[in-house]
């Protein structure tokens, strides 16, 4: 069966989530595709088993604006 897990801000990052939940892949925006720190974890989750795929960064959908819009409209309640 598939699932799919968010990474909560809470959790210690990449390495934390993948013990709690042994997950095959983690999505990430190509913007932190060539980040040394997030190809350490990239490396880290490949030694167990599971990998890191960088989706291309789009430049009319960003996810910054999207939540000000969605912070602002709940503030507006």
């Amino acid at each position: 069966m598939d699932e799919a897990h968010e990474i909560p801000l809470t959790y210690a990052g990449t390495r934390e989530a993948w013990s709690l939940y042994h997950f095959d892949v983690q999505f990430s925006g190509s913007d932190y595709e060539e980040d040394p720190a997030w190809l350490t974890e990239k490396d880290y989750l490949e030694q167990h088993g599971a990998t890191m795929v960088f989706f291309p960064y789009t430049k009319q959908t960003s996810s910054t604006k999207i939540k000000a819009l969605i912070n602002q409209q709940l503030k507006e309640k």
